[in-house]
């Protein structure tokens, strides 16, 4: 029972423990959990009481939703920057996590950042406005290719310029 417990509330739920029959529940958020080996078997869990009328700063994470229309042309990847927000609020209005809708990304270059994340009044984020959530970006590979066919372009037009240069001071030399 206590295994179901943990994996449906993680670190950010807020759990009612009761560990005196016939007394109060205590409001809880689990703090560490101990197993025998990673996935292994459940050795020690620590939680950590609440007052449900006193705000906590904690950290949500953030869950990318959704299909981003500029990612439908080859070469392009998301970049992640911050993957949750520090926020403070009551032990009661904690969400589990916080989706980032990516739709609204139709182009290479653009962004979603803090600022751009609505939530609940009750919520204070004190994460940095400006820091970048998620980006469409090129692939390695694509900005590669881009710079090399820049370069050979480049090199190109250098050759023709001066291979035109040669023509025409061969016209303007008077003949001997």
């Amino acid at each position: 029972e206590l295994q179901h417990i943990i994996s449906r509330a993680g670190a950010t739920r807020l759990i009612s423990l009761e560990i005196e029959e016939g007394k109060q529940p205590r409001s809880t958020f689990i703090r560490e959990i101990q197993r025998a080996e990673p996935g292994g078997q459940l050795l020690h869990v620590d939680f950590y009481q609440v007052k449900k009328t006193e705000k906590m700063k904690v950290d949500i994470p953030l869950i990318m939703v959704g299909e981003a229309p500029a990612m439908k042309e080859r070469g392009r990847i998301l970049t992640h920057g911050v993957s949750a927000l520090s926020v403070e609020c009551l032990p009661d209005k904690i969400p589990p996590q916080i989706e980032v809708d990516i739709t609204p990304l139709e182009e290479m270059g653009q962004a979603i950042y803090v600022r751009d994340i609505t939530l609940s009044p009750d919520i204070t984020v004190f994460t940095d406005p400006d820091q970048m959530v998620v980006k469409v970006s090129e692939t390695a590979r694509e900005k590669a290719e881009e710079i090399v066919t820049g370069v050979e372009a480049e090199a190109e037009a250098e050759a023709k310029a001066e291979a035109e240069g040669e023509v025409a001071a061969a016209e303007e030399k008077p003949e001997e």
